[in-house]
């Protein structure tokens, strides 16, 4: 179980690019470019395949593997996306286990072995959102603290965020180690 938060990891410049590629054909009138949906959003494909090769993408793998796991790898079943999802997310961890009273189960991302998540909408876009550990002696980072940081922690590690109002968008990637 391991965690890890990098200040200013991003530019302003690279979270507004991010935002806007968040943006990209999300026209409700054109599902023509849309694909599947990730966690609250749909986010069309040409944009997600975009974000993959983005160049935080590559520096945010980097930094896995220098400092967490050398064999990380955004190839499938990896992935990475933005979101908007007002409603937060109960207790969970990344392995897609959900630890509320009402869970029924889960484990449909046992792959996943290190999740990032980067704050790139300003704190000043919305109220609430507040990510939390279950771990009290963990830090979780403000929603000030947050922005434009590297958020990591191992997929095991139990974390949440706080219901929002206003826009709210994160940077998120679910990452395999790949095998040899």
């Amino acid at each position: 179980m391991k965690t890890a938060f990098v200040p200013e990891f991003i530019t302003e410049d690279e979270a507004r690019e991010l935002r806007i590629l968040h943006l990209w054909g999300q026209d409700p009138q054109d599902k023509s470019r849309w694909s599947e949906e990730f966690g609250g959003v749909v986010i069309p494909k040409a944009a997600r395949d975009e974000l993959r090769e983005h160049p935080v993408m590559q520096r945010i793998v980097d930094y896995v593997r220098e400092n967490h796991g050398p064999l990380v790898t955004l190839d499938a079943p990896s992935y990475c996306t933005t979101e908007v999802r007002a409603s937060g997310h109960t207790l969970h961890d990344d392995r897609g286990i959900s630890y509320t009273e009402s869970s029924t189960g889960g484990g449909h991302m046992t792959w996943c072995r290190h999740s990032v998540t980067v704050l790139i909408s300003p704190p000043d876009e919305f109220s609430g959102g507040e990510f939390y550990y279950d771990d009290a002696s963990l830090h979780a980072p403000t929603p000030a603290e947050q922005y434009r940081a590297l958020c990591y922690h191992t997929s095991d590690v139990k974390h949440g965020v706080l219901p929002h109002t206003g826009r709210r968008i994160v940077l998120l990637a679910f990452m395999a180690d790949r095998t040899e």
